[in-house]
C-alpha cells in the first residue's frame, strides 16, 4: 500500500470538513520561517514523503519549537532526510496542545470499513483502550464509541480536565465513517493524534493508505 499525498490528504479532510490543525509543505527555510511567523510559535516541524509511515520512531519530528533560531537548527537537522525523494518535504505546523486521541479505519473484506477511536499518541499501543464501529453510523451511535473507552472520565472532565467537546468527536466520527463509504479505494485512515483539549479539537497528523495499483 502507498499513502496519499500531501495535497490529496488535505483535499479529502476538506471536503469532509474534518478539523485539520494549520499545516504546510516546504522545501525552503525561508519560506517555513514566515509561515511559523504568521501562525505563532511554538510550532512543529516535519519531515514528510509519501513513503514514510511513521516519522517519530526514525527522529524525523522536532517539537515545540519555539522561535526562529529554533527553527533554523530543526530545518538543518532534518533537510538530510529529504534527499533522494522528489516528493518530499518538511510541514510546519502549529503546535497543539491538549488530549491525544485517535479515530481510524480498516477495510474488512467482509464487513467493509470498520471505525476505530480511543486514546491516541503512543498509549493506543500500550493501552490498546479503543471502541469500534462498522460504518455507516449515526452520531448517536458515535456517542456511545466515545463513552466506551476506559478513559472516558478524561474526556468528561476528571480532576478539574476541561470535558472535551464530545459533540464535535461524534461528528468526526460520523464524517470518517462516510469518508470511508465514499472512497473504496481507501483501504486504511489514521488519524493519530487528534489533539483535544475543550472545545478546541484538530486531527494532528492524518494518513490515507490505498494499493499500489490504485
Amino acid at each position: 500500500m502507498k499513502l496519499l499525498n500531501f495535497d490529496e490528504a488535505q483535499k479529502l479532510l476538506r471536503d469532509y470538513h474534518l478539523p485539520e490543525t494549520k499545516t504546510r509543505i516546504f522545501t525552503s527555510c525561508r519560506e517555513a520561517k514566515r509561515f511559523a511567523q504568521r501562525l505563532g510559535f511554538p510550532v512543529v516541524l516535519k519531515v514528510y514523503s509519501p513513503f514514510i509511515l511513521h516519522r517519530t520512531e526514525r527522529g524525523e519530528v522536532v517539537a515545540s519549537i519555539d522561535n526562529q533560531l529554533a527553527l533554523d537548527q530543526a530545518w538543518r537537522k532534518l533537510v538530510p532526510f529529504l534527499e533522494g525523494s522528489a516528493q518530499a518535504g518538511l510541514l510546519v505546523q502549529k503546535k497543539e496542545k491538549g488530549l491525544e486521541l485517535v479515530a481510524g479505519m480498516k477495510r474488512d473484506p467482509q464487513f467493509g470499513p470498520v471505525i476505530m477511536f480511543g486514546l491516541g499518541g503512543i498509549f493506543i499501543e500500550v493501552f490498546k483502550d479503543i471502541s469500534l464501529r462498522i460504518a455507516p453510523f449515526s452520531q448517536s451511535t458515535a456517542r456511545e464509541m466515545i463513552k466506551e473507552i476506559r478513559a472516558y472520565p478524561l474526556l468528561a472532565g476528571f480532576r478539574g480536565r476541561k470535558p472535551i467537546g464530545k459533540k464535535k468527536l461524534a461528528v468526526i466520527l460520523v464524517q470518517l465513517s462516510r469518508l470511508s463509504l465514499d472512497h473504496p479505494e481507501l483501504k486504511e485512515i489514521d488519524f493519530n493524534p487528534i489533539m483535544a483539549d475543550g472545545q478546541r479539537i484538530k486531527i494532528v497528523d492524518a494518513k490515507f493508505l490505498i494499493n499500489e495499483k490504485s
